[in-house]
């Protein structure tokens, strides 16, 4: 079974840039059954409302993802070290400005 941020990692490794949204879609599509086996005391909404938490806090926590400038997000690995601490300065510019 492959774990969430195996599906964000690949996902993003073939399509280089994305949304959130097409993040959290490819990862929920291929999850999504395993999760409701997993926790069936939650509804459907309430298990995708955790998960995309999760999702989304793997996103901002793990080094290997990173948002640029237009809120998409990435892998650092596409980029020279230099640019990932600027593209990581820019990303709590914009949360600060929020």
């Amino acid at each position: 079974m492959k774990s969430i941020k195996d599906i964000a990692y690949n996902f993003l490794k073939e399509k280089e840039v994305a949304s959130f949204k097409q993040i959290w879609d490819a990862s929920s599509k291929e999850l999504k059954s395993y999760w409701k086996e997993e926790s069936s005391d939650l509804s459907v909404p309430e298990l995708e409302k955790v998960k995309m938490g999760e999702l989304y806090t793997m996103l901002t926590t793990n080094g290997e993802f990173i948002r640029n400038k237009d809120e998409k997000w990435t892998l650092a690995e596409f980029y020279p070290f230099s640019e990932v601490q600027k593209m990581k300065i820019n990303a709590v510019e914009l949360m600060v400005e929020d």
